[in-house]
C-alpha cells in the first residue's frame, strides 16, 4: 500500500499541489525536483573510453523516482561519457573512483516566477581522494539535446569548482534576495567565524547542499546564485524521498475532482471535473514522514 491509496492523504497532497506546492526543497531553495535515475558503470571501462570512446559503456540501471524519466539510454550514455571526459581532462586518476552516476532532472524558479529546466549528470566524488563532486549540467529541452551550461569539478581539499558557461541565462535569471550566503573572492568555505553576519544562512546552505568543504564559483554575488544552487541540486542525489510521486491518473482525477467540488461550490459539475483532469500526475508528498532535505550538523 502506497501513501496515495489513503484518500485523505491524497486529498491533502492534491490541495497542496493546487496551491502551488512544489516540495520542501523548492519551498526553501527554489530548486524543484522532477525525476532521477541512477546508473552503474565499470570504472575500468570509463577509463578505457578516454582513449577509445567507441568502447561500450555497459550501463546498468539502478533506482529511479519522481516523475516520468523519459531520457533514453543513448543520451544517458553520451552524457556520462561527457562527464568522464571533463574529469579526464583534469586528472584521469579520478575516473578510477567513478562507478555510479545519478541523472537528475530539476527546475529552478527565479524571483520573477520564471522556471528554468535543467538536467544534471553527477558523481558524488571520492572522499578517500578528497575530491568535490563532479557534474555536467544541461538545459532541458524537448526534441533535441540541451546545451551544456555548467561544469562542476574538484578543486582544493573536498571542494568543488562550479563554472557557469552560458551567460545569457544569467542575464535572464532574476535572483532571489538573500537566498544564498555571500562569497569571498568567489569562494565559499564551509567553516566560518561565529561573527560572520550570515553565519546561520551559511550553515543552512552547507547542510542543504553537496558543498562538502567549500565551493568556488565563476561570478560575484550579484550573478552566482545559479552556480551555488547547482550544489543544492546535486544533494538531491541523496534524497530520493523528496522527489514527486506519480499517482495513477484515475485516483488523481478522483481526488482532485472531489477536492475542487468542495472548494468550488455552485460551479457546474463538468467544470470542476474538467479542471481536475489537468493536474500533473507527479505529486509531492514530502511534508510528513519524509526525512528533511537539510542534514543538520554539529558545528564546533
Amino acid at each position: 500500500m502506497t501513501w496515495y491509496d489513503d484518500a485523505a492523504i491524497l486529498r491533502e497532497a492534491v490541495s497542496h499541489a493546487i496551491e502551488g506546492y512544489k516540495g520542501q526543497v523548492a519551498a526553501r531553495w527554489h530548486v524543484i525536483p522532477v525525476a532521477f535515475k541512477k546508473f552503474a558503470v565499470r570504472e575500468e571501462v570509463l577509463v578505457t573510453t578516454q582513449e577509445h570512446p567507441e568502447t561500450p559503456l555497459d550501463l546498468r540501471a539502478g533506482d529511479q523516482g519522481g516523475g516520468l524519466f523519459d531520457v533514453d539510454d543513448a543520451v544517458v550514455t553520451r552524457r556520462i561519457l561527457r562527464v568522464g571526459a571533463m574529469v579526464g581532462e583534469d586528472d584521469a586518476d579520478f575516473l578510477y573512483g567513478m562507478n555510479t552516476f545519478t541523472y537528475i532532472k530539476f527546475d529552478i524558479e527565479d524571483a520573477a516566477g520564471v522556471i528554468f529546466p535543467f538536467d544534471m549528470v553527477m558523481n558524488e566524488g571520492d572522499g578517500d581522494a578528497n575530491t568535490g563532486f563532479f557534474a555536467v549540467v544541461w538545459t532541458r529541452t524537448f526534441g533535441h539535446d540541451g546545451a551544456e551550461v555548467a561544469h562542476c569539478t574538484t578543486c582544493g581539499d573536498l571542494e568543488t569548482r562550479i563554472r557557469w558557461l552560458d551567460e545569457s541565462i544569467l542575464h535572464r535569471y532574476v535572483p532571489h534576495q538573500g537566498l544564498c550566503p555571500s562569497t569571498t573572492d568567489k569562494h565559499l568555505t564551509r567553516e566560518v567565524d561565529d561573527n560572520t553576519i550570515d553565519r546561520d544562512l551559511h550553515r543552512e546552505f552547507f547542510e542543504s547542499s553537496l558543498g562538502y568543504s567549500g565551493l568556488e564559483v565563476s561570478f560575484d554575488d550579484d550573478r552566482n546564485q545559479l552556480e551555488l544552487l547547482m550544489a543544492v541540486a546535486a544533494k538531491l542525489n541523496e534524497k530520493p524521498a523528496l522527489f514527486p510521486t506519480v499517482v495513477p491518473q484515475p485516483l488523481l482525477e478522483k481526488a482532485t475532482s472531489a477536492y475542487l467540488k468542495d472548494v468550488l461550490r455552485g460551479v457546474p459539475t463538468d467544470v470542476w471535473q474538467c479542471t481536475g483532469s489537468y493536474l500533473a500526475s507527479a505529486i509531492f508528498h514530502d511534508q510528513d514522514g519524509c526525512p528533511p532535505f537539510r542534514d543538520v550538523d554539529q558545528w564546533d
